[in-house]
């Protein structure tokens, strides 16, 4: 395998089992929000910029919506989307040298930790949601900027994490999943 070749392809939609399908297409429209929150966090970035050039500045504070809206937005969303791609940083020691059941039981365990402690943040997250929203949180001297349905959201992306990683784990264990090596495709071999 090159530097250049995936570690990870993706199965045709077709072979795909109807889980895999509904988390992959949620997955899809949380990138998306991922990719718009980056877009409209440039651009306020930018108008902030051009604002202070012209001795001006924005309605509201720059620093509050990047730190408590769009970050958490950003970092949490595209989680999902890069587990089922296999776009995560995935350090290959442990299995480099193994064979391929070896390498699948691995990958498996590790996605299983993985999709455990998510669901721990998971449900932590739901405790914070219901925790702000009781309090009436804000961010910071910005009164507008309400905290609960950020969190919410960040929490969503954290649970559709959970998803992808068990997702991958139902797909390797059906013996169609994209984390099958390009070996033990080639080979046909378990």
């Amino acid at each position: 395998m090159t530097m250049t070749e995936p570690a990870i392809a993706a199965p045709p939609p077709e072979t795909r089992s109807r889980v895999t399908s509904l988390v992959t297409v949620v997955s899809r429209a949380a990138q998306y929000l991922c990719g718009g929150a980056i877009l409209l966090m440039m651009l306020t970035v930018a108008a902030d910029v051009v604002m202070r050039q012209l001795g001006s500045s924005l309605p509201f504070g720059t620093t509050p919506v990047i730190t408590y809206l769009f970050m958490p937005l950003v970092c949490s969303l595209g989680l999902a989307m890069a587990q089922l791609t296999g776009e995560h940083v995935r350090v290959g020691l442990l299995i480099e040298h193994a064979g391929p059941k070896v390498a699948r039981i691995v990958e498996s365990l590790a996605d299983l930790i993985v999709g455990g402690l998510m669901l721990w943040i998971g449900v932590l997250g739901l405790q914070a949601v219901g925790e702000a929203r009781e309090k009436g949180e804000h961010a910071g001297l910005e009164q507008w900027l309400v905290l609960w349905p950020i969190k919410l959201v960040v929490t969503a992306g954290i649970l559709l994490f959970m998803l992808a990683a068990f997702t991958t784990i139902l797909e390797r264990l059906l013996g169609r999943g994209r984390h099958i090596s390009t070996q033990e495709s080639a080979d046909g071999t378990d």
